[in-house]
């Protein structure tokens, strides 16, 4: 990893709890908007970042 990419990781790290709480907050939207889908659950173990929201259609 270069110097120039270390520095911008540790800057990412700053906003890194707001962005998890944001996508968790649209995960939570997707839940109920299609509660009728099959959406893929959170892991019952770790902590999730809730990057990826996938459905079954």
């Amino acid at each position: 990893m270069s110097n120039v990419v270390a520095g911008i990781d540790r800057g990412q790290l700053k906003v890194l709890d707001g962005r998890i709480a944001k996508n968790k907050e649209i995960y939570e939207v997707y839940k109920e908007d299609f509660k009728d889908i099959e959406i893929m659950n959170i892991c019952d173990f770790g902590d999730s970042n809730y990057r990826l929201s996938a459905c079954t259609i």
